[in-house]
């Protein structure tokens, strides 16, 4: 195949993948992950780095690069344009770093694969970090590829500074970075037949664990309830969205199927695979399952889809990185995975049910709730939850989630209490970290955020409550006065309020 016919293709390639990814663009809100990410584009780039240490638990680089995108506009559509882009650049990379290694045919059957890969359609339509991470994986692995095969200390520096940009973008960037180390180490053994450790490798090594150290620091204080024991149907979901995507509507049994698969195909790789096949194999996809599983079971519950999201890529690399003599073995497993990725991907995006919290139509029943002409008066207890409607009602330049907090919450916990104490008021102001309001006033009326009382005329006038699903189990949900109606969204509940006799209950 000629340069200008390969280049072709992959420009049809880039087109389909582009397309799957605008599809369902826009068609739902944010839900509560991507509102950190929106609320924190909408701040200047010193205030990223103390909104995440204040907030979350995740680094900041992915915030940073996203708070440089949205210069041009902080809408839904705008913002998700920047996972479909990097999701898109995995693409034309991994037709890059396959064809300079397997050939132009194996490179335009990676391109597809991940074209057509559910996991990586899924992902593109998320405001989340996970599109860039495979775009940066598989620019690591290029690298220490080209570290073992000719090894320079400008290929080193490029390979140190990935790593130093893996480490920014998730606070599970250790499985990744370990997933690194352990290509550079094994893929040492396969050169020398002897574990080898160059003064490269090992400046690799350090200097990867200090540029891990602090963002590990603040994970470690944060308890996550959304992460899980890996049981097998927990370890199904995974390994099979990596072809199916995790979009509402399939079963289990479609999991598993697909699970199967991906275990058929990790076998078939380490038995008949080429050295360089096997190596990516292990490294990038058992090696961080294994890790995962057993920190997950020995120290604390890691495991979430989302944990191994840069699987997917590394696995149909390892699948068609084969050349020489095995061309038509591998390309036949490929397209043999290509055909179910390409079946069942499509399908979970036509389902009606809603993937996603649904703050945007709490918001909107909330303005056509209100009185004609009236103003709405809005509580939300939750700092994530607030965020998430202030964009929807006030818009999504409503504000900065480092000016408007509750004094009940600024604070928090004991470590921040610890914190606050020891930074002093000085400091404090100078990082932003002292709220100026706990309200917000937008044109058809105010927001309040925190669980600190409301003052009493917004009580007997009437407001609305917004609050996560466990509010549906109190016996009254309404933290001052008494419910008059309620409706139930995906992630939200809204409940409007009125002091009908008596006081408002503090």
């Amino acid at each position: 195949m000629s340069r200008a016919q390969a280049a072709a293709v992959l420009l049809v390639v880039l087109m389909v993948g582009l397309g799957l990814r605008l599809m369902p663009l826009g068609q739902e809100g944010l839900w509560l992950d991507e509102v950190f990410s929106a609320g924190f584009a909408s701040l200047s780039l010193a205030e990223i780095p103390v909104a995440v240490l204040r907030f979350d638990v995740h680094p900041p680089g992915y915030y940073l690069q996203l708070g440089l995108w949205s210069l041009w506009s902080r809408t839904d559509e705008w913002l998700l344009l920047n996972s479909v882009f990097w999701s898109v650049l995995s693409i034309a990379l991994a037709y890059h770093v396959v064809a300079d290694r397997a050939g132009r045919a194996h490179g335009l059957v990676a391109a597809l694969a991940l074209a057509l890969c559910g996991s990586e359609i899924y992902y593109a339509t998320e405001l989340r970090m996970y599109a860039m991470l495979s775009t940066v994986m598989l620019l690591a692995w290029h690298l220490t590829d080209r570290c073992l095969t000719a090894p320079t200390r400008g290929r080193y520096a490029a390979l140190l500074l990935t790593l130093l940009v893996l480490s920014t973008l998730h606070s599970a960037a250790f499985i990744l970075v370990g997933a690194v180390l352990g290509h550079l180490l094994l893929g040492h053994w396969h050169k020398v037949g002897r574990i080898s450790l160059s003064r490269g490798v090992v400046a690799v090594w350090v200097l990867a664990a200090l540029m891990l150290l602090p963002w590990l620091a603040n994970a470690s204080f944060r308890s996550l309830s959304h992460m899980v024991q890996p049981t097998w149907e927990v370890m199904a979901v995974t390994l099979g969205g990596w072809w199916f995507g995790y979009f509402p509507g399939l079963s289990a049994a479609h999991y598993q199927a697909g699970a199967l698969v991906t275990v058929l195909l990790v076998v078939t790789v380490l038995v008949w695979g080429q050295a360089r096949q096997r190596l990516v194999c292990l490294a990038y996809v058992v090696f961080p399952v294994v890790l995962v599983g057993v920190i997950s079971v020995t120290l604390r519950p890691i495991w979430l889809d989302r944990t191994l999201a840069f699987c997917a890529p590394a696995l149909v690399l390892a699948l068609t990185l084969g050349g020489g003599r095995q061309p038509a073995r591998w390309t036949a497993a490929a397209v043999a995975a290509l055909l179910l990725m390409a079946v069942w991907a499509q399908i979970p995006q036509r389902e009606q049910l809603p993937r996603k919290m649904q703050f945007r139509e709490a918001a909107g029943h909330i303005l056509m709730a209100r009185a004609p002409g009236a103003k709405v008066q809005v509580h939300v207890p939750d700092n994530v939850r607030f965020w998430g409607m202030a964009r929807y009602l006030a818009g999504p330049d409503w504000g900065s989630v480092l000016a408007i907090q509750d004094p009940q919450l600024v604070r928090g916990s004991s470590t921040w209490t610890r914190i606050y104490d020891k930074l002093g008021e000085g400091a404090l102001q100078r990082l932003h970290l002292l709220p100026r309001q706990r309200d917000l006033a937008f044109d058809a009326g105010r927001l309040w955020i925190g669980p600190s009382p409301l003052p009493d005329d917004v009580v007997r006038a009437g407001y609305f409550l917004v609050d996560d699903m466990s509010a549906l189990k109190r016996s009254r949900p309404c933290p001052q006065g008494d419910e008059v109606a309620r409706h139930v969204f995906t992630g939200v509940t809204v409940f409007q309020c009125r002091q009908m006799s008596g006081l408002g209950r503090p």
